[in-house]
């Protein structure tokens, strides 16, 4: 589907702002060869232009020219799900890196695009467990605001909506400088959080509620104080 394939490449470019945000480069632990590289960019290339069929047959001929597991094929299955038409066959591979090969620079990417995707459908829980394994198994991924920012947004329009304004108060004291979009992504979802004190070592921000009580995040200390109506 061109929405699936749209989605993953567009989402590229703020996994690119993210690293260069947070001064960090997410490259494979054994570095692919450049000319891997190339063939990689080339396939993008191609399926940017509109010749998706010859794309992805590029990245299927360099996924079976290597042995499972070495660093081509590792990153060959991350261009495979980016490139992928099918929403089915873009989760396979992407859960794929994530569980089978977890200590993969690529591993942080699959679980965010994963929780995208999910988000993109209307799953909210399971867009939140992506998000949150994200966090929990890579807490220096460049990802990780924008896993929260993802967590928030995800939940800020259900009944965990105390929580999702937690989390987008976690995203928005992870954000550097550079990361402008991100940061208007957030002060956009956090209009919905009013009424309620979040706090946290890193400073204050005001962020739904309806009764009064505590909602704390262990994962970051941030917590929140909730001030019913009329207070």
């Amino acid at each position: 589907m061109r929405l699936i394939a749209g989605l993953l490449l567009g989402a590229l470019s703020a996994v690119a702002a993210g690293r260069a945000a947070a001064a960090q480069t997410v490259a494979p632990t054994v570095a692919v060869p450049r000319a891997a590289d190339a063939a990689f960019a080339r396939a993008r290339t191609l399926v940017t232009e509109g010749n998706g069929a010859a794309g992805r047959a590029l990245v299927d001929s360099l996924l079976q020219a290597h042995p499972a597991g070495s660093p081509v094929w590792v990153e060959g299955l991350w261009w495979r799900a980016v490139l992928a038409e099918q929403a089915a066959s873009a989760e396979r591979d992407l859960l794929r890196l994530a569980v089978e090969h977890p200590v993969s620079p690529r591993a942080p990417e699959a679980l965010m695009r994963l929780g995208q995707l999910e988000l993109a459908r209307g799953a909210r829980d399971a867009a939140v467990r992506h998000f949150e394994r994200l966090i929990s198994d890579h807490p220096d991924s460049p990802l990780v605001a924008a896993a929260y920012a993802g967590k928030g947004r995800a939940l800020i329009e259900g009944p965990r909506g105390a929580e999702g304004c937690v989390a987008l108060a976690a995203a928005r004291s992870r954000l550097t400088v550079a990361q402008v979009e991100l940061r208007n992504q957030i002060e956009f979802a956090a209009q919905r959080c009013s009424g309620v004190e979040v706090s946290d070592a890193r400073g204050t921000a005001t962020a739904p509620t309806a009764a009064a009580g505590r909602v704390r995040d262990n994962g970051t200390g941030i917590e929140m104080v909730l001030i019913p109506p009329g207070s």
